[in-house]
């Protein structure tokens, strides 16, 4: 899947800090594949002003990577999602990550 700065960091702050072993344990591998590394955090040059974050886009060409899911991965985004949406809390900043993992509404 193609995920973008922006997706990267919403998803990085919607996953789930606890819940069953396996959960927490693919949860770690998705946060390890999320961030980011020296050189993006170099080439990015992200800045915080009070909430809100702001990065540099090399040659205003949006910067992608792409990072593989496991179905029980994309389970765990969908669910947290879900929990957003039914808690009133889902944002227009999280409709492509809707678009991305399926996510439609709560059933």
């Amino acid at each position: 899947m193609e995920l973008q700065v922006e997706d990267r960091i919403l998803l990085l702050s919607i996953l789930p800090d606890q819940g069953t072993f396996l959960t927490v344990k693919m949860v770690r591998g998705m946060r390890d594949r999320l961030e980011f590394t020296a050189d993006e955090l170099a080439t990015l040059n992200f800045d915080q002003s009070d909430d809100r974050l702001t990065w540099d886009t090399p040659d205003d060409e949006p910067v992608v990577v792409n990072v593989a899911f496991k179905k029980l991965e994309r389970d765990i985004v969908y669910d947290a999602l879900k929990e957003l949406d039914e808690a009133g809390e889902l944002k227009w900043q999280h409709l492509r990550l809707c678009e991305l993992f399926e996510y439609e509404g709560a059933e």
